[in-house]
Parts: C-alpha cells; sequence; structure tokens
C-alpha cells in the first residue's frame, strides 16, 4: 500500500500540478520480529488546484 501511493503523483497526476503525497507516520507492531496482524498509517496531500 505504501509503495503504491509512493506513485500516485509520478503516474497520476499531470506534470503540470503540482502536488505531494506524504506518508507521514507507519505503525505495526512493537517488536521487530513479530508480524504484526495489523498496520495504521497516516497520509498528507498536498495540491495547489482542487480538482487534483
Amino acid at each position: 500500500m505504501i509503495n503504491r501511493i509512493q506513485t500516485i503523483v509520478s503516474r497520476e497526476v499531470h506534470p503540470l500540478k503540482p502536488a505531494v503525497v506524504t506518508v507521514a507516520t507507519f505503525h505495526a507492531g512493537l517488536k521487530e520480529n513479530i508480524i504484526a496482524d495489523r498496520a495504521e498509517f497516516t497520509i498528507n496531500v498536498r495540491t495547489l488546484d482542487s480538482d487534483v
């Protein structure tokens, strides 16, 4: 999901319309050797054109 979000601007927004999509936080468990059953993240979208 994170990889897909990071390619939205480069693949789906016209090059002359500035936009930024930022994955701001990512939380998926407390231990590095245990696969978490869920993950939460927040994103921030910024653009100068509301149509974008």
